[in-house]
């Protein structure tokens, strides 16, 4: 079937840049940013006016060079439409996790299919007077280098392929650096951990402790008017909670590595040599197991064995999306784990990571009033199971020896769905989150953690157990008045380094940005290195 002969070549153009041209508004209805849509029409323009001088002249490479720029325009557009920034090198890295976004799977394999096909529609002239074209052409470029040139607008869509490549060779690099250095490991050893916290005198000698990663739970998610979270504030006010807390990194498999271990990653499947919470605390005697929420992840089972837990496990009945665990099924093993294990003279360290709010995903059992809202749904949802696990945890034998500790693994992403219910905010994976440290009993009260991170979560839960050991953390305790290091407000992703001091996101300056690189570098080094203090 020739297309040609259904619809004329103007009216397929047309179609085409008609397109473009919704497509750019749509994302302007989600970002608001004024810049964002001149930048953007600036380089549509210049796509088209290139692709009208190149079709007179060679309808073929007309055709060619502007199928491929359409393509890539309307990629860039659409990320921004569905995840709320244009594409980033996470997202790219984490390519091979796609099937967690499986919620969305129908739609975005759609969206791309669509795209293109309008992107290979074939063209026709524009009709215009060869120097109108050619001014046009040039006004636009001048636009685009003068916006460039006087920093007006930071990214652009085709600039942003650009930095996204930066920060692939950036990493390449330092993946061949560190993979060949000396060994490192001595600059980060430390003794033990500082005692800034005295063990309440409430609790046994050597109580289980169990660590909940939610995924990607913001503050302000629980904070939220839905009031979508009643379950975790109410815990919050009964509990020991650090305010102004921040994430350090993102994602998943750099949020629960760095926390595990109070450091970054480099890479998404990093090992780690150093010393883990883990590590720590089954030389204190404790058993420890990790309790995994994605099964048939192959290489998310692979990631977490390699944490050297004694045992990863998982529950036979896995009935969320892409074979994953609900939430609802997750607490459910989680405490009947804790139950089993509370049997053995050992007391137990179990870690558990829940799937049930990741990106894209709805709830499969409780929804937030009509249920029409799938973002509402999965962390009402969450709360809603968190909230029968507490109630089953608390009237138990469990209660008397156990603390329970609630984090999240990195920061609500703020995707197209995020954006639309809440605005966005400074940096998409950057932001405050929770850690709540209950046990019954306890004195509930607010530490203001004053925009440090998620790199002194393990000294904490350390500081306040009362146990010291060696190790090689980068964090401290949060019970302390102030950091060792201002790496306590450091967040490093895909090459992006940040601060949270004094609760303000903000870029580091080139100098800042230099001096941090040298020891998160060393870090990434250490990390892949034999230790001269082995393992526990």
């Amino acid at each position: 079937m020739n297309l040609k002969k259904i619809v004329s070549p103007k009216a397929l153009t047309v179609i085409k840049y008609a397109f473009s041209i919704a497509i750019t508004f749509w994302a302007f209805k989600l970002t608001e940013n004024w810049e964002d849509l001149l930048i953007s029409f600036t380089e549509l323009s210049i796509i088209v006016f290139i692709s009208n001088f190149l079709v007179v002249r060679n309808r073929w490479l007309g055709f060619l060079f502007n199928s491929l720029f359409m393509f890539l325009y309307y990629v860039e557009k659409m990320v921004q439409i569905f995840g709320g920034t244009y594409l980033t090198l996470v997202m790219l890295t984490n390519i091979d996790s796609l099937s967690t976004l499986s919620g969305n799977a129908g739609l975005y394999i759609s969206a791309t299919l669509f795209v293109i096909i309008l992107a290979i529609l074939p063209i026709s002239e524009i009709t215009f007077p060869r120097f109108v074209n050619a001014s046009l052409l040039l006004v636009f470029l001048m636009i685009e280098m003068s916006v460039l040139a006087t920093h007006l607008v930071s990214i652009t869509p085709f600039v942003n392929y650009y930095q996204v490549f930066k920060e692939y060779q950036y990493q390449q690099k330092l993946i061949a650096e560190v993979s060949t250095a000396t060994d490192v490991t001595g600059e980060f050893y430390r003794d033990g951990i500082d005692d800034y916290y005295s063990k309440d005198d409430s609790l046994v000698k050597q109580p289980n402790v169990v660590i909940v990663f939610v995924e990607g739970l913001s503050q302000s998610v629980i904070d939220s008017q839905e009031n979508l979270m009643p379950n975790v504030k109410r815990l919050q006010e009964e509990s020991i909670d650090f305010v102004n807390y921040y994430n350090h990194t993102f994602a998943t498999y750099r949020g629960l590595s760095g926390q595990l271990y109070s450091g970054y990653q480099l890479q998404n499947y990093d090992s780690n040599s150093l010393i883990g919470l883990q590590d720590i605390f089954r030389n204190q005697g404790y058993r420890t197991t990790f309790i995994n929420t994605e099964p048939h992840n192959s290489d998310f089972k692979n990631y977490l064995e390699n944490f050297n837990f004694d045992n990863v496990i998982s529950s036979k009945i896995n009935k969320g999306m892409d074979g994953s665990t609900t939430d609802r099924e997750a607490y459910r093993f989680l405490y009947d784990e804790m139950v089993r294990q509370d049997k053995f003279t050992k007391p137990f360290f179990i870690s558990m990571y829940t799937f049930g709010t990741h990106l894209s995903l709805d709830s499969t059992d409780k929804v937030y009033k009509d249920g029409k809202n799938s973002l509402f749904n999965k962390f009402f949802d969450s709360d809603y199971q968190i909230g029968k696990f507490l109630e089953k945890f608390n009237s138990s034998e469990l209660a008397k020896n156990t603390i329970l500790i609630f984090t999240t693994d990195h920061a609500t992403y703020t995707d197209a769905a995020y954006i639309e219910a809440w605005k966005s905010r400074a940096y998409p994976s950057f932001d405050k989150v929770p850690f709540i440290l209950y046990h019954k009993g306890v004195q509930s009260k607010k530490v203001d953690a004053r925009g440090r991170n998620s790199l002194d979560f393990a000294p904490t839960i350390l500081d306040f157990l009362d146990i010291t050991a060696p190790n090689y953390f980068l964090g401290n305790s949060l019970f302390s008045d102030e950091p060792y290091s201002k790496l306590s407000y450091l967040y490093v992703s895909e090459g992006n380094y940040m601060t949270s001091q004094d609760n303000v996101i903000n870029f580091l300056t080139e100098d800042e940005t230099a001096d941090y690189e040298k020891i998160v570098k060393d870090y990434y080094t250490a990390k892949l290195q034999q230790p001269n203090l082995p393992k526990p």
